[in-house]
């Protein structure tokens, strides 16, 4: 490199060399916040309010979008939170998906919500490219899907006050919803309880759906709970 003034032209200036280095970090961290739309009512019925809630203690992962392979996983917190640290780059698009599945001990969900043929609700943000550090959002309207997540919400309140009481949580719940027949508990002895033990809930009956209807929801997960805590059969 040489350099031009009034005066005339310097010299070259000493030779050197640099290797340029990759502005992509070993690992990265995704963290984010999870809600679902709930609906609010009263002694006169539904409000018309409907306030986003967190979706506390349930399956979050990233996925590949390529493989549809799940490559990290991780938990929301009591306030909808989650973090997924030590995330290698992934080379394709990914994207993060929350499941109706909660987990309040141990490394396995205790509380699932299903459709009547078995697949577990999830929710899914936008593709992204992971280059660095992401905050990924997600947040469950009522027009989709956001009465499944209110079953793990309501029934999630229900493991709490069971553990309160008792020093221990139910056995693990499986829900079923949308279903034709109505909103029950069952232990599998019943036609109408085609997936086993559950709650099976109601949905767009004659116009009546019960995925919103909290107090139905915890009379049947009083049903649930005597039949593991007392002789009560259902």
């Amino acid at each position: 490199m040489t350099a031009v003034n009034s005066a005339g032209e310097i010299g070259q200036s000493s030779q050197v060399s640099a290797t340029p280095t990759s502005v992509t970090p070993a690992t990265i961290t995704i963290t984010g916040t999870i809600l679902y739309q709930d609906k609010e009512y009263g002694v006169n019925g539904f409000t018309g309010n409907q306030p986003f809630k967190a979706v506390r203690f349930a399956t979050v992962e990233l996925v590949s979008e390529a493989s549809s392979s799940v490559l990290y996983s991780a938990l929301t917190d009591s306030t909808g939170a989650y973090t997924i640290p030590n995330v290698t780059p992934p080379t394709t698009m990914v994207y993060v998906r929350v499941k109706t599945q909660a987990t309040l001990s141990g490394g396995t969900p205790q509380i699932t919500v299903n459709t009547l043929s078995n697949s577990i609700y999830a929710a899914l943000s936008d593709d992204f490219i992971a280059s660095g550090n992401a905050n990924v959002n997600i947040s469950v309207t009522s027009a989709s899907i956001g009465g499944a997540f209110n079953l793990l919400d309501v029934f999630t309140n229900g493991f709490q006050f069971v553990n309160s009481l008792a020093g221990t949580y139910p056995p693990d719940l499986s829900a079923y919803w949308p279903n034709s027949y109505g909103t029950y508990y069952c232990k599998g002895y019943d036609a109408q309880c085609g997936k086993g033990e559950g709650i099976y809930v109601l949905n767009s009956v004659g116009g009546d759906t019960d995925e919103y209807d909290d107090d139905v929801l915890y009379h049947e997960f009083g049903h649930f709970t005597t039949a593991h805590f007392s002789q009560d059969d259902s």
